[in-house]
Protein backbone atom coordinates (compact mmCIF):
# COMPACT_ATOMS: atom_id res chain seq x y z
CA UNK A 1 0.00 0.00 0.00
CA UNK A 2 1.08 3.59 -0.57
CA UNK A 3 -0.06 6.29 1.85
CA UNK A 4 2.22 9.07 0.59
CA UNK A 5 3.90 9.86 3.91
CA UNK A 6 7.36 8.80 2.83
CA UNK A 7 6.91 10.52 -0.53
CA UNK A 8 6.12 13.79 1.24
CA UNK A 9 9.14 13.28 3.50
CA UNK A 10 11.33 12.62 0.49
CA UNK A 11 10.17 15.84 -1.19
CA UNK A 12 11.11 17.85 1.91
CA UNK A 13 14.57 16.24 1.97
CA UNK A 14 15.12 17.05 -1.71
CA UNK A 15 14.00 20.63 -1.19
CA UNK A 16 16.44 20.98 1.70
CA UNK A 17 19.34 19.74 -0.45
CA UNK A 18 18.59 22.07 -3.35
CA UNK A 19 17.29 25.15 -1.50
CA UNK A 20 20.56 27.08 -2.10
CA UNK A 21 20.08 26.89 -5.86
CA UNK A 22 17.43 29.38 -6.95
CA UNK A 23 17.24 27.76 -10.39
CA UNK A 24 16.11 24.39 -9.06
CA UNK A 25 12.48 23.32 -9.34
CA UNK A 26 11.05 20.27 -7.58
CA UNK A 27 7.79 18.74 -8.80
CA UNK A 28 5.65 16.09 -7.13
CA UNK A 29 3.51 13.66 -9.17
CA UNK A 30 4.60 15.61 -12.23
CA UNK A 31 3.39 14.74 -15.72
CA UNK A 32 6.07 15.23 -18.37
CA UNK A 33 5.67 14.52 -22.10
CA UNK A 34 7.63 11.64 -23.61
CA UNK A 35 9.04 11.46 -27.14
CA UNK A 36 5.53 10.73 -28.51
CA UNK A 37 4.00 13.70 -26.74
CA UNK A 38 2.11 11.56 -24.23
CA UNK A 39 2.42 12.70 -20.63
CA UNK A 40 3.89 10.26 -18.12
CA UNK A 41 3.81 10.78 -14.38
CA UNK A 42 7.03 10.98 -12.33
CA UNK A 43 6.77 10.81 -8.53
CA UNK A 44 9.46 13.47 -8.06
CA UNK A 45 11.11 15.38 -10.88
CA UNK A 46 14.05 17.66 -10.11
CA UNK A 47 14.87 20.28 -12.72
CA UNK A 48 17.95 22.43 -12.24
CA UNK A 49 20.21 24.60 -14.35
CA UNK A 50 23.83 25.41 -13.66
CA UNK A 51 24.64 28.14 -16.18
CA UNK A 52 22.62 26.61 -19.01
CA UNK A 53 23.55 23.01 -18.10
CA UNK A 54 20.21 21.27 -17.61
CA UNK A 55 19.81 18.58 -14.97
CA UNK A 56 16.72 16.39 -14.75
CA UNK A 57 16.52 13.72 -12.05
CA UNK A 58 13.55 11.34 -11.99
CA UNK A 59 12.74 9.70 -8.65
CA UNK A 60 10.28 6.81 -8.34
CA UNK A 61 8.94 6.20 -4.86
CA UNK A 62 7.27 2.98 -3.66
CA UNK A 63 6.00 2.51 -0.13
CA UNK A 64 5.21 -1.19 -0.44
CA UNK A 65 5.42 -3.49 2.57
CA UNK A 66 7.30 -6.00 0.37
CA UNK A 67 10.51 -5.58 -1.60
CA UNK A 68 10.14 -3.98 -5.01
CA UNK A 69 9.97 -6.49 -7.90
CA UNK A 70 11.90 -6.47 -11.17
CA UNK A 71 8.72 -5.59 -13.06
CA UNK A 72 8.53 -2.22 -11.28
CA UNK A 73 12.17 -1.47 -12.17
CA UNK A 74 11.60 -2.40 -15.81
CA UNK A 75 8.48 -0.24 -15.99
CA UNK A 76 10.29 2.77 -14.51
CA UNK A 77 13.22 2.34 -16.89
CA UNK A 78 10.90 2.01 -19.89
CA UNK A 79 9.10 5.19 -18.88
CA UNK A 80 12.36 7.14 -18.48
CA UNK A 81 13.87 5.88 -21.73
CA UNK A 82 11.08 7.61 -23.63
CA UNK A 83 11.84 10.91 -21.89
CA UNK A 84 15.30 11.74 -23.33
CA UNK A 85 15.78 14.83 -21.15
CA UNK A 86 16.08 12.68 -17.99
CA UNK A 87 19.76 12.16 -17.18
CA UNK A 88 19.56 10.45 -13.80
CA UNK A 89 17.16 7.78 -12.50
CA UNK A 90 16.59 6.98 -8.82
CA UNK A 91 14.24 4.40 -7.33
CA UNK A 92 13.39 4.64 -3.63
CA UNK A 93 11.72 1.80 -1.72
CA UNK A 94 10.50 1.50 1.82
CA UNK A 95 11.95 -1.97 2.50
CA UNK A 96 14.35 -2.68 -0.37
CA UNK A 97 14.43 -4.62 -3.62
CA UNK A 98 14.27 -8.21 -4.85
CA UNK A 99 17.48 -9.68 -6.29
CA UNK A 100 16.24 -9.59 -9.90
CA UNK A 101 15.25 -5.97 -9.39
CA UNK A 102 18.76 -5.10 -8.18
CA UNK A 103 20.37 -6.85 -11.16
CA UNK A 104 18.04 -5.09 -13.61
CA UNK A 105 18.68 -1.69 -12.04
CA UNK A 106 22.45 -2.14 -12.48
CA UNK A 107 22.06 -2.83 -16.19
CA UNK A 108 19.63 0.09 -16.62
CA UNK A 109 21.77 2.60 -14.69
CA UNK A 110 19.10 3.12 -12.03
CA UNK A 111 20.30 4.00 -8.53
CA UNK A 112 18.44 2.12 -5.77
CA UNK A 113 17.93 3.46 -2.25
CA UNK A 114 15.73 3.02 0.78
CA UNK A 115 14.13 5.98 2.55
CA UNK A 116 16.70 5.65 5.32
CA UNK A 117 19.51 5.94 2.74
CA UNK A 118 18.08 9.17 1.39
CA UNK A 119 17.48 10.61 4.86
CA UNK A 120 21.08 10.02 5.95
CA UNK A 121 22.94 10.78 2.72
CA UNK A 122 20.66 12.94 0.59
CA UNK A 123 23.29 15.38 -0.61
CA UNK A 124 25.78 12.75 -1.78
CA UNK A 125 23.01 10.65 -3.38
CA UNK A 126 21.30 13.43 -5.32
CA UNK A 127 24.52 15.15 -6.36
CA UNK A 128 27.29 12.61 -5.70
CA UNK A 129 30.95 13.52 -5.71
CA UNK A 130 33.45 10.95 -4.49
CA UNK A 131 37.11 10.17 -4.94
CA UNK A 132 37.75 6.97 -6.84
CA UNK A 133 40.72 4.93 -5.68
CA UNK A 134 41.83 1.93 -7.80
CA UNK A 135 43.48 -0.78 -5.67
CA UNK A 136 45.57 -3.60 -7.16
CA UNK A 137 44.68 -7.02 -5.72
CA UNK A 138 47.16 -9.31 -7.44
CA UNK A 139 47.23 -11.58 -10.48
CA UNK A 140 45.40 -14.63 -11.70
CA UNK A 141 46.55 -17.20 -14.28
CA UNK A 142 44.09 -18.33 -16.96
CA UNK A 143 46.14 -20.36 -19.46
CA UNK A 144 49.70 -21.67 -19.79
CA UNK A 145 51.14 -22.47 -23.21
CA UNK A 146 54.17 -24.79 -23.52
CA UNK A 147 56.24 -26.57 -26.15
CA UNK A 148 54.73 -29.80 -27.37
CA UNK A 149 55.43 -32.61 -24.89
CA UNK A 150 53.77 -36.05 -24.62
CA UNK A 151 53.48 -35.64 -20.84
CA UNK A 152 51.61 -32.32 -20.89
CA UNK A 153 48.25 -34.08 -20.83
CA UNK A 154 49.26 -35.79 -17.57
CA UNK A 155 50.14 -32.60 -15.72
CA UNK A 156 47.66 -31.55 -13.07
CA UNK A 157 48.53 -28.26 -11.40
CA UNK A 158 46.19 -27.58 -8.50
CA UNK A 159 47.71 -24.22 -7.65
CA UNK A 160 49.31 -22.44 -10.57
CA UNK A 161 50.89 -19.94 -8.18
CA UNK A 162 53.09 -22.76 -6.85
CA UNK A 163 54.44 -23.54 -10.32
CA UNK A 164 58.24 -23.43 -10.05
CA UNK A 165 59.73 -21.78 -13.11
CA UNK A 166 63.45 -22.08 -13.88
CA UNK A 167 65.62 -20.04 -16.23
CA UNK A 168 67.89 -21.63 -18.81
CA UNK A 169 70.84 -20.82 -16.52
CA UNK A 170 69.23 -22.86 -13.73
CA UNK A 171 68.01 -19.93 -11.60
CA UNK A 172 64.71 -20.53 -9.78
CA UNK A 173 62.27 -17.76 -10.59
CA UNK A 174 59.38 -16.30 -8.63
CA UNK A 175 56.29 -16.30 -10.84
CA UNK A 176 54.75 -13.25 -9.14
CA UNK A 177 57.90 -11.22 -9.77
CA UNK A 178 57.86 -12.17 -13.45
CA UNK A 179 54.25 -11.09 -13.79
CA UNK A 180 54.89 -7.85 -11.94
CA UNK A 181 57.75 -7.02 -14.29
CA UNK A 182 55.76 -8.00 -17.38
CA UNK A 183 52.68 -5.98 -16.42
CA UNK A 184 54.54 -2.63 -16.26
CA UNK A 185 54.35 -1.95 -20.04
CA UNK A 186 50.71 -3.08 -19.98
CA UNK A 187 49.67 -1.05 -16.94
CA UNK A 188 48.23 1.93 -18.80
CA UNK A 189 46.07 -0.40 -20.89
CA UNK A 190 44.96 -2.34 -17.81
CA UNK A 191 44.08 0.82 -15.93
CA UNK A 192 42.06 2.23 -18.81
CA UNK A 193 40.19 -1.02 -19.38
CA UNK A 194 39.18 -1.19 -15.73
CA UNK A 195 38.18 2.49 -15.76
CA UNK A 196 36.12 2.05 -18.93
CA UNK A 197 34.34 -0.97 -17.49
CA UNK A 198 33.51 0.96 -14.34
CA UNK A 199 32.09 3.86 -16.33
CA UNK A 200 29.89 1.53 -18.34
CA UNK A 201 28.40 -0.69 -15.64
CA UNK A 202 29.58 0.58 -12.22
CA UNK A 203 31.28 -2.76 -11.56
CA UNK A 204 33.67 -2.40 -8.62
CA UNK A 205 35.85 -5.48 -9.18
CA UNK A 206 37.65 -6.02 -12.50
CA UNK A 207 39.84 -8.71 -14.03
CA UNK A 208 41.76 -7.31 -17.00
CA UNK A 209 43.43 -9.89 -19.20
CA UNK A 210 46.94 -9.63 -20.64
CA UNK A 211 49.53 -12.06 -22.03
CA UNK A 212 53.16 -12.62 -21.00
CA UNK A 213 55.63 -14.16 -23.45
CA UNK A 214 58.68 -16.04 -22.17
CA UNK A 215 62.00 -17.18 -23.61
CA UNK A 216 64.40 -19.62 -21.97
CA UNK A 217 62.06 -20.50 -19.09
CA UNK A 218 60.82 -23.98 -18.20
CA UNK A 219 59.45 -26.10 -15.40
CA UNK A 220 60.27 -29.71 -14.56
CA UNK A 221 57.85 -32.61 -14.65
CA UNK A 222 58.96 -36.21 -14.09
CA UNK A 223 62.59 -35.30 -14.82
CA UNK A 224 61.73 -33.59 -18.09
CA UNK A 225 62.04 -29.90 -18.90
CA UNK A 226 58.86 -28.37 -20.33
CA UNK A 227 59.42 -24.98 -21.94
CA UNK A 228 56.92 -22.25 -21.14
CA UNK A 229 56.10 -19.94 -24.07
CA UNK A 230 53.27 -17.81 -22.78
CA UNK A 231 51.01 -17.20 -19.80
CA UNK A 232 47.57 -15.63 -20.21
CA UNK A 233 46.89 -13.74 -16.99
CA UNK A 234 44.63 -11.12 -15.49
CA UNK A 235 45.28 -8.27 -13.12
CA UNK A 236 42.71 -7.85 -10.36
CA UNK A 237 41.59 -4.25 -9.81
CA UNK A 238 39.07 -3.14 -7.20
CA UNK A 239 37.70 0.38 -6.93
CA UNK A 240 37.17 2.05 -3.60
CA UNK A 241 35.05 5.18 -3.27
CA UNK A 242 35.51 7.87 -0.66
CA UNK A 243 32.51 10.18 -0.29
CA UNK A 244 32.99 13.91 -0.07
CA UNK A 245 31.03 16.71 1.55
CA UNK A 246 29.87 19.27 -1.01
CA UNK A 247 28.96 22.94 -0.96
CA UNK A 248 27.48 24.99 -3.80
CA UNK A 249 27.96 28.72 -4.38
CA UNK A 250 26.80 31.27 -6.93
CA UNK A 251 28.88 34.17 -8.23
CA UNK A 252 26.84 37.13 -9.49
CA UNK A 253 27.52 40.35 -11.31
CA UNK A 254 27.52 43.04 -8.62
CA UNK A 255 25.45 45.55 -10.59
CA UNK A 256 23.03 43.36 -12.56
CA UNK A 257 22.76 40.38 -10.22
CA UNK A 258 23.29 38.04 -13.19
CA UNK A 259 24.82 34.69 -12.24
CA UNK A 260 28.31 34.53 -13.78
CA UNK A 261 29.28 31.08 -12.53
CA UNK A 262 28.46 28.40 -10.02
CA UNK A 263 30.89 26.28 -8.06
CA UNK A 264 30.63 22.95 -6.30
CA UNK A 265 33.35 22.49 -3.71
CA UNK A 266 34.08 19.12 -2.13
CA UNK A 267 36.27 17.71 0.62
CA UNK A 268 36.68 14.03 1.54
CA UNK A 269 38.94 14.63 4.52
CA UNK A 270 42.18 14.06 2.59
CA UNK A 271 41.67 15.83 -0.71
CA UNK A 272 39.62 18.88 -1.67
CA UNK A 273 38.58 20.36 -4.98
CA UNK A 274 36.13 22.51 -6.89
CA UNK A 275 34.10 22.27 -10.08
CA UNK A 276 33.41 25.62 -11.74
CA UNK A 277 30.84 25.89 -14.55
CA UNK A 278 31.22 29.15 -16.44
CA UNK A 279 28.80 31.18 -18.56
CA UNK A 280 29.87 29.22 -21.65
CA UNK A 281 28.64 26.00 -20.00
CA UNK A 282 32.20 24.69 -19.69
CA UNK A 283 33.23 22.75 -16.60
CA UNK A 284 36.61 23.41 -14.99
CA UNK A 285 38.00 20.98 -12.40
CA UNK A 286 40.47 22.05 -9.73
CA UNK A 287 42.44 20.22 -7.07
CA UNK A 288 42.65 22.57 -4.07
CA UNK A 289 44.30 20.19 -1.60
CA UNK A 290 46.57 21.95 0.91
CA UNK A 291 45.46 25.32 -0.52
CA UNK A 292 47.38 24.63 -3.73
CA UNK A 293 45.26 25.17 -6.85
CA UNK A 294 45.84 22.90 -9.82
CA UNK A 295 43.49 22.56 -12.80
CA UNK A 296 42.65 18.95 -13.65
CA UNK A 297 41.85 17.27 -16.95
CA UNK A 298 38.60 15.44 -17.65
CA UNK A 299 39.57 11.84 -18.49
CA UNK A 300 36.38 10.40 -19.91
CA UNK A 301 32.64 10.22 -19.73
CA UNK A 302 30.08 7.55 -20.59
CA UNK A 303 26.44 8.19 -21.53
CA UNK A 304 24.33 5.23 -20.40
CA UNK A 305 21.35 6.34 -22.47
CA UNK A 306 23.21 6.32 -25.80
CA UNK A 307 25.93 3.80 -24.75
CA UNK A 308 28.59 6.15 -26.07
CA UNK A 309 32.05 6.52 -24.54
CA UNK A 310 34.17 9.63 -24.95
CA UNK A 311 37.76 10.18 -23.88
CA UNK A 312 39.63 13.46 -23.66
CA UNK A 313 43.27 14.27 -24.20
Amino acid sequence: MKDGKNLEKLIRIVEEVYKTNTQTKIFSNYKIPNESGNKREIDILIESTINNFDIKIAIECKEYSNKVSVEKIEAFNSKCLRIPSINKKIFVSQVGFQKDAIDAAKSFGISLYTFDDISKNANSILFPISRINPVFHGFGIEEIYCDENPKLSQIKINNIQELQLISISGEKLVLYDLLEEAVIPNWKYIGWQAFNNWLKNNTIEHQIQFAVNFEGIFFEFENEKITVNQLVCHAKIKYEFISAETETKEYKNFSSGEIKAQTISFNDGQYSGSIVIDVANKAHFFDTTNDKIKELTLLAKYDKNTETFETFE
